[in-house]
């Protein structure tokens, strides 16, 4: 078998074979599994576990595989029967699911015995991450109750994860969907065996074996009788998250509008999934922004919780690989923007015309030594991310790509110095290169990575555009100190600092520094780059509509964000939305949204008073923007019926969802804050 199917990255079906099969490698593993001495076939072994786990990270939705295998299995009571099936397919995403965890599983416990060696740190976190996903989703998953082969298939799994510790906290949920499936298939008689819902095999037509199914029946029963005992499975090496942890994200999710209805177990197991992925996210927190001296990053742990529980709560399943690199350029943003606010901004104060010039001058230089685009072909990064070292640039840095940012520290003493300014320049070009070279952005359509590019120049100038804002908040309050030294910074009244209208304000300065409408272009890159460099949004329509979807969806995400900032923002002199003077009318307080948070009570102050009205104004202009969101998305929809595209746009709503909780995160934030002040 090694002889005639091994290939450089996997098992082959047949020799010309162009396009691998995931369930024929399952059974190879198995069989590989199955020999006496282990560490004779330790090199195909580790192949076959990592054409897995990187196929598994790649797939998009279920695993869609186009042979079953060229040996089937079928185990019961440990004992197993094999036959050739030459060149069929099984419809069900389910019995690749049975054949990965039974192999996977094989794996672990061979390891546990000493009969393999331990896998690298990598490779373990991405077979914990298969093999977690694959039972959880089957369990989240319900075949049509007509199909008795596919029921058993899911039966066989459940049977299996349920006694593996790191389903110990859904055991009941589990042991429940056994048990109703194992009723439907005590039911199941000759003529359910037979019918046409279990022609889950393909060749030329689909048709189905009363025998086969028949046999997964008496499988799935007899696994179901005997499977209480647990296996240890030590080789998983999961740390499982602290319970208190978990009950606070739990808490916190259970509380915004998007998660409110779902059950508790499945936001559990959205947690422990999203802690699976912390391992891989560690190994690239520092490749861009070095954190001495920056205040601990609670951010990190929510972040894959946020793109993990919105991928479960739709049953969307993008691919590992897209959400993995959106978990990356989220906590890059959370950085820059600690960066920018920390570092860039107060080297700059005074001076902001020069940071301005600084960014353009990076964009420039990088996006210009980019490479002529090859079409649906990736092309590979440079080492350092730059093909030249910037020169001199206007305010007086040099050579600074040259330079190690992990070298230098963030001291408030030296923001001003020559040092100071190289480690901006450094870092930012850091930043934007590894935006413009990354591998996605690169082999993407011409039109999004140029969306890309560009995005990513608005939200850097935003950041400076945002900081000149404060600048002129705070004068404003310090005059308004001066006129009145008896009042307190959080009662002042500063119109207008800002030269824009809110309008205006929100829309672009406002909306761009959320990161919201770079990142969205990125994921399109993502997209483009994973359908062989096709445009995500391929009509004058659909780009426009996109756009839109984008745009409302920053703005209000602003508006959630500065809902639930307004303390902190006036204490840290930060530019709120309630700040302009749109926000002052005295007829804001009757409200049209029966949903409107925060009524007033008569023991309240004027001042008091006056906010609770702002805060009113604010939370209905953000379900304004939400109703054009909901809109813009309705639209995009029809136009993409019928596209190649149409399962992107399952994914853009994970996006969506993505954005949206963390405005109603900013919400609950607001109000349990509020509630123990009180």
């Amino acid at each position: 078998m090694i002889k005639s199917f091994e290939s450089l990255t996997h098992f082959r079906t047949y020799i010309s074979e162009r396009n691998p099969s995931f369930t024929a490698n399952c059974n190879v593993l198995s069989a590989l599994l199955a020999q006496t001495n282990l560490s004779w076939y330790s090199a195909q072994i580790l192949k076959i576990v990592s054409f897995l786990c990187d196929y598994w990270w790649d797939n998009d939705g279920y695993i869609k595989d186009k042979w079953a295998s060229f040996m089937q299995c079928m185990h019961s009571c440990h004992k197993m029967a094999a036959w050739k099936l030459t060149g069929a397919q099984n419809l069900s995403h389910h019995y690749a699911s049975l054949l990965a965890v039974q192999s996977i599983m094989e794996l672990l416990i061979q390891i546990d015995k000493g009969n393999l060696k331990p896998l690298s740190y990598e490779m373990q976190s991405k077979v914990n991450i298969t093999l977690f996903q694959i039972c959880f989703r089957v369990l989240l998953d319900t075949p049509s109750p007509a199909s008795t082969e596919t029921i058993a298939y899911r039966i066989l799994v459940l049977c299996k994860a349920r006694r593996m510790p790191i389903f110990r906290f859904i055991k009941d949920q589990m042991d429940h969907e056994i048990t109703s499936q194992v009723k439907i298939l005590r039911r199941s008689g000759d003529s359910e065996i037979s019918s046409v819902q279990n022609h889950v095999w393909v060749e030329k037509v689909s048709f189905g074996s009363p025998l086969i199914t028949q046999g997964y029946r008496l499988a799935a029963l007899k696994a179901a009788s005997n499977c209480t005992d647990d296996i240890p499975l030590g080789s998983l090496g999961i740390t499982v998250p602290r319970f208190e942890s978990v009950s606070n994200y739990m808490k916190l999710l259970k509380k915004t509008l998007l998660f409110e209805l779902i059950p508790d177990w499945q936001i559990q197991a959205s947690v422990f999934e999203a802690s699976l992925f912390r391992p891989l996210l560690r190994d690239r927190r520092l490749d861009v922004f070095p954190r001495e001296n920056m205040a601990p990053d609670k951010y990190f742990d929510l972040i894959p919780l946020t793109w993990i529980s919105c991928n479960n709560r739709t049953k969307t399943f993008a691919s590992n690989s897209f959400i993995f690199e959106m978990m990356v350029i989220s906590f890059l943003d959370f950085q820059a923007d600690e960066f920018m606010e920390a570092v860039a901004g107060p080297t700059y104060e005074g001076q902001m015309d020069e940071l301005y010039q600084l960014i353009e001058d990076i964009c420039d230089e990088i996006g210009g030594n980019t490479s002529p685009k090859l079409p649906k072909k990736r092309r590979k990064m440079s080492e350092n991310g730059l093909t030249s070292a910037l020169g001199a640039k206007a305010n007086g840095a040099s050579d600074c790509s040259l330079l190690d940012p992990k070298d230098l520290v963030h001291k408030s003493d030296g923001y001003r110095t020559q040092s100071g300014r190289e480690e901006v320049c450094n870092i930012l070009s850091r930043f934007v290169s590894h935006i413009y070279h990354h591998p996605s952005v690169l082999s993407a359509s011409d039109w999004n990575s140029a969306s890309t590019l560009r995005e990513l120049r608005v939200y850097l100038r935003a950041h400076v555009t945002q900081s000149e804002d404060n600048t002129r908040l705070l004068l404003a309050r310090r005059m308004a100190r001066q006129r009145d030294g008896t009042r307190t910074v959080r009662t002042i009244e500063c119109r207008n600092p800002s030269s824009d209208s809110y309008f205006r304000w929100v829309r672009t300065t406002s909306a761009d520094h959320t990161a919201c409408t770079y990142s969205f272009a990125f994921a399109g890159c993502l997209l483009s780059a994973l359908s062989n460099g096709t445009e995500t949004f391929p009509t004058t329509k659909t780009k426009y509509l996109a756009a839109a979807v984008c745009q409302h969806l920053a703005t209000m995400c602003r508006m959630y964000n500065d809902y639930g900032s307004i303390v902190r923002d006036q204490e840290e002199d930060n530019l709120n939305s309630v700040d302009f003077n749109e926000f002052v009318s005295a007829n804001d307080s009757n409200t049209s949204d029966k949903n409107a948070p925060l009524q007033g009570t008569e023991e309240e102050s004027c001042d008091d008073r006056t906010m609770r009205v702002k805060k009113k104004s604010l939370y209905e202009l953000a379900q304004y923007e939400r109703s054009w969101l909901s809109d813009a998305l309705r639209r995009l929809k029809a136009e993409m019926q019928g596209s190649q595209n149409r399962r992107q746009l399952d994914t853009w709503h994970i996006f969506c969802d993505v954005t949206d909780l963390y405005g109603q995160i900013y919400m609950v934030k607001d109000i349990a804050s509020r509630m123990k002040r009180d």
